[in-house]
């Protein structure tokens, strides 16, 4: 009976052990690829095996497992977006401002010949993340149940862009929808403005409407009022 109990306490520490160190060997390679903690020397490599340090990072793959519930979601995505006959529902990756962002559009199911209302839909990320893409869902209801045109624009992010570069970002949107309104038969009289979590700040801010409201929208003009305002600044 002792040694029955003595081996099955045997094989579960071998397990415990094979298990660790499994986790060990997972969380070192990711570092190894994603980059070491932030330590001189050889105290990046012990912080590295910290035990609370693998913990952490086994707790956020596991979430990241989480993700894969949306797998059968990608997949009608992509199949919607492949069926030519959704075409004429959305242009994807038009070019706008003076970064070169791109945007996204989703036209009505109804199609009139009057121009439709404009929304312009700013996702949020906290500043340094998002994709006009994961909003495509949003943006096609929106443009269904509002038999609106929606746009989903892009904009710089944290640590390559900052909070001016955002506001300068979707001041351009707007003034790229002032110009082009008339090619994608939407209204540029009647613009919505929606700023999704922590991007509200910059689609809120004062620059933003002070580069957009009450002006010509040409590129001329625009370089010509930087100095003039009192948000100079935002127009470099």
């Amino acid at each position: 009976m002792c040694c029955w109990i003595g081996n099955i306490m045997c094989v579960l520490v071998t397990l415990g052990i094979l298990f660790m160190g499994l986790l060990y060997v997972f969380c070192i390679v990711c570092q190894w690829i994603m980059g070491w903690p932030d330590k001189p020397g050889y105290m990046k490599y012990l912080e590295a095996t910290n035990p609370r340090r693998i913990y952490r990072l086994t707790l956020a793959t596991l979430d990241l497992l989480n993700y894969l519930k949306y797998i059968r979601l990608y997949y009608q995505l992509t199949s919607w977006y492949s069926n030519k006959e959704n075409l004429k529902y959305f242009q994807k990756g038009v070019v706008f401002g003076r970064r070169g962002i791109k945007l996204d559009l989703y036209f009505p199911p109804k199609s009139e010949d009057t121009p439709t209302p404009l929304v312009v839909f700013v996702y949020g990320g906290a500043w340094s993340s998002g994709s006009r893409s994961i909003y495509c869902l949003l943006a096609r209801q929106m443009a269904n149940e509002l038999n609106a045109t929606v746009v989903c624009p892009d904009y710089s992010t944290y640590p390559k862009g900052n909070v001016v570069g955002m506001v300068q970002d979707v001041a351009d949107c707007l003034i790229w929808a002032q110009e082009n309104g008339p090619q994608f038969n939407f209204d540029k009289d009647k613009v919505v403005l929606v700023g999704h979590s922590a991007v509200h700040t910059c689609v809120c801010s004062p620059p933003c409407f002070w580069l957009t409201e009450g002006r010509s929208f040409s590129s001329s003009r625009r370089s010509s009022s930087s100095s003039h305002s009192p948000y100079g600044e935002l127009l470099v």
